[in-house]
């Protein structure tokens, strides 16, 4: 951020694990709305941009940028500043040719700007070799999704805030994103552990591909609706399961699909495979509790 409280241009060495995901992000909204536009998939490039804009910038970008910009080290809000104008600057380029009157109004509005978005270059990737950390974000935030689902199945409201223990083999990424576990998920402290020996029984426990989060809310988890939500999932991971496989033996797909579809499928596949087993042993340890 400039002197005069204006936004500057984006430091590399300054982005941190949030940035890093949300230029990803970025990128592949650039990349897909482009080559949607050129190929006059209209409808697809519009529905490529409102879920950047709407789901991963506004529903969780600002979320995580909140504590930094609230903070009290000037020079994390500056950074944090320049990151989020650089990305709606450029989501505001990519919405134009389908909003042309608000987003000139607000583009205009933005420190730094051309003085219109009609003369401004089409946005390009910038900032890229950060799939590594974007990836461990995005497996945090599906690990939060699953933590607040599960308090809100069991109406745990958000100023009850409790200790999540999580059982990774990717402590790197839980330790990174710890500030916004605390924030998103409501917890008062995040613990990375390797072993759940010493985790109470009666925990309640959620499945991500990135591990198993413990929450203590032993006073008000109903084990037998526990036990049926974790059923649930079963249920619901078996379907993933049979989804990928038919596909894996379809042999018109394996010939035709590009590697990197397969490939993808593949590790749906496992991943989904070893969720399974995570949430049978859940169960397995819900019922001797009984």
């Amino acid at each position: 951020m400039n002197t005069d409280g204006s936004a500057g241009p984006v430091d590399e060495s300054t982005l941190d694990i949030a940035d890093k995901w949300i230029i990803a992000k970025l990128n592949d909204a650039i990349s897909e709305v482009t080559r949607d536009m050129d190929d006059l998939e209209l409808g697809l490039a519009t529905q490529k941009l409102y879920d950047f804009f709407w789901s991963e910038f506004c529903d969780w970008y600002i979320e995580m940028a909140k504590p930094r910009l609230y903070g009290e080290n000037p020079d994390v809000k500056a950074a944090t500043i320049n990151v989020l104008v650089y990305v709606l600057r450029r989501a505001l380029k990519l919405l134009h040719p389908f909003m042309p009157f608000i987003t000139e109004e607000i583009y205009t509005s933005l420190p730094g700007s051309d003085e219109t978005i009609m003369l401004s270059a089409w946005p390009k990737a910038e900032f890229e070799g950060h799939a590594r950390e974007a990836g461990m974000m995005q497996e945090v935030m599906d690990m939060i999704r699953a933590v607040r689902n599960i308090r809100s199945e069991m109406d745990v409201p958000p100023k009850v805030k409790v200790k999540i223990t999580v059982l990774t083999d990717n402590g790197e990424a839980i330790s990174a994103c710890a500030d916004y576990i605390k924030k998103l998920a409501y917890a008062s402290d995040v613990e990375v552990i390797t072993d759940k020996s010493a985790v109470p029984a009666n925990n309640v426990s959620v499945v991500s591909a990135i591990g198993e989060a413990f929450l203590p809310l032993s006073d008000l988890i109903d084990v037998d609706a526990e036990m049926t939500r974790i059923q649930k999932e079963i249920k619901d991971n078996a379907s993933e399961i049979a989804r990928a496989e038919g596909k894996l033996k379809n042999k018109g797909f394996v010939d035709k699909a590009p590697e990197a579809v397969i490939q993808e499928e593949r590790d749906k596949l496992a991943k989904h495979t070893d969720m399974r087993a995570k949430l049978t042993d859940r169960l397995s340890f819900l019922e001797k509790m009984k």
